[in-house]
Formats: structure tokens, C-alpha cells, sequence
């Protein structure tokens, strides 16, 4: 509830959107809840996944919730149209698949979900890295490459206390 309350201040220099979960609460049934705060410098939206907006929730550099005006550029467009094309993931893999997926919605290849190597200079964007928190098993992954690649993967932690190895 802290995380939402500060990412939900109205008045921040720059706009974002936050996807805040747990793997804990003191309410059990919140336990792997996600939020999604759509912050701006003059608004922000709050809408818990699975909930108030269906699971899975898609979104590329934009403002899915939050009504106010935006500039999408070709990469925004074709690379939520390209992830409604493809079949909703039911595991963390699968969603790896989209994260991972080449292809443009117009078989061009010119605005892949993955930005990853030449293919995207025309888009001026690339992938630096792909991260899974999966709230279930309580750890995140981080990958280098492409995440559909298991290869790519080079770290993957847990998300109970410690942790990162801290105490």
C-alpha cells in the first residue's frame, strides 16, 4: 500500500507506469496481487490486475488507463497490436515467448516486442535486458538477449528476505 500511495502522487516531474506486487501480505489474499499506477505530472490511475483490468495486461511506453493526450510512435502501435495477436500467456514462460517474440504485427520485423540487434534500427529503440519477477514462485529472472532464448538468462534471485543475498 506504501509503494502505490508514493507512486500515485499527483505532481512528479515525469510520467511512468509502475507495476507494484507482492509475494507477502498480511492479508493472504492479497498475496501476489499486482497493481499498475499510471503516474503523470498531472494524474495518475491505479487498477489492480486481474481485477479492475483483465490478466494479463499488455502495455509498450504507453498509457493504458490514464486519459490524457500521447504521442505513440510506430513501435508502441505495432508492438501491442503484435502482443494481442498472440495467445495470453498461462505461465512465466509464455510470457517470456512475448517478451521474447520478433516478429511485427505486419510480418515486417521492423517493430518486434523484443528490440533486440539490426533488425530494429529503423525504430531507434533495443532491449537492454528482460526482467520476470514471478510473484507465485517469489523470484525474478534477468536476462541478457532475448528472453525466449534460455541461454540469455544470467541471473535469477529470490524475492524473500534476504534479499540478494544481503542480510
Amino acid at each position: 500500500d506504501d509503494a502505490v500511495a508514493l507512486a500515485s502522487q499527483v505532481g512528479l516531474v515525469s510520467g511512468h507506469n509502475y507495476q507494484i506486487g507482492t509475494t507477502v501480505d498480511t492479508d493472504a489474499s492479497r498475496a501476489g496481487d499486482v497493481v499498475n499506477v499510471e503516474a503523470a505530472s498531472n494524474a495518475t490511475r491505479t487498477t489492480r490486475v486481474g481485477l479492475d483490468v483483465p490478466a494479463p495486461f499488455f502495455h509498450a511506453n504507453q498509457y493504458k488507463r490514464l486519459q490524457i493526450p500521447q504521442n505513440l510512435d510506430n513501435s508502441t502501435l505495432h508492438r501491442t497490436k503484435r502482443a494481442a495477436q498472440l495467445p495470453p500467456p498461462n505461465t512465466p514462460d509464455d510470457i517470456l515467448e512475448v517478451l521474447g517474440d520478433t516478429n511485427d504485427v505486419d510480418g515486417s520485423g521492423r517493430y518486434p516486442i523484443y528490440q533486440g540487434g539490426p533488425r530494429t534500427v529503423v525504430s531507434n529503440h533495443s532491449t537492454f535486458a528482460t526482467a520476470l519477477f514471478d510473484l507465485q514462485a517469489a523470484n525474478v529472472r534477468l536476462f541478457l538477449g532475448n528472453p525466449a532464448d534460455p541461454a540469455s538468462l544470467v541471473a535469477t534471485r529470490s524475492l524473500r528476505p534476504p534479499l540478494f543475498g544481503a542480510e
